[in-house]
């Protein structure tokens, strides 16, 4: 009976040391995937800044973080480009008349 209850403290010992391993791989994982996930939203944001130097429309900053967290789906990257292209023909347009 001592071997086999000394056999069961072994097994529950091992068995304990595998679930905290397990438990601080997991963690380890999900910190390396939210620093992965950082990393793309402050790289997208930074291009964001910098396509908003081309388009004549200054994005706010919760503008920039929802279209890089994809919040407001491809239609948000398009729209500013939209703006501005009818302003451009707004304007081109407003030039011809008065030429005529």
């Amino acid at each position: 009976g001592e071997k086999v209850q000394d056999m069961l403290l072994s097994l529950q010992r091992t068995a304990t040391s595998a679930k905290e391993n397990a438990h601080e791989t997991l963690i380890s994982v999900m910190s390396q995937r939210s620093q992965y996930r950082d990393a793309v939203v402050l790289k997208l944001e930074n291009a964001l800044l910098s396509i908003e130097t081309h388009l004549d429309h200054e994005m706010t900053a919760e503008e920039i973080a929802a279209i890089a967290k994809g919040e407001s789906g491809t239609a948000a990257l398009f729209d500013p480009i939209a703006k501005k292209a009818a302003a451009e023909i707004e304007k081109q347009l407003d030039s011809a008349e008065s030429n005529v």
